[in-house]
């Protein structure tokens, strides 16, 4: 399913590993509200404004009580 594991051997010869059978955004370890809003700003920085992402973010977690998706797709205009 999900396994990660990661294996790294430093300059100096020491061995470090880490494994998580479920790593953050698995659906047995889902990102929280906050996870989700920080990761969307991150990959949006780039192209939208801190406004456009700001609104677009609450247009969003309200998506299901837009009338239509014409105001969400204007505020992603670039």
């Amino acid at each position: 399913e999900g396994n990660c594991r990661m294996e790294v051997t430093t300059v100096s010869g020491q061995r470090l590993v880490a494994h998580t059978a479920y790593p953050k955004g698995h659906q047995r370890n889902p990102l929280s509200d906050t996870d989700v809003e920080a990761k969307f700003r991150r990959l949006a920085e780039a192209v939208l404004t801190e406004q456009q992402c700001s609104t677009a973010l609450a247009l969003l977690w309200g998506v299901e009580r837009l009338p239509h998706l014409r105001a969400l797709f204007d505020i992603l205009v670039v």
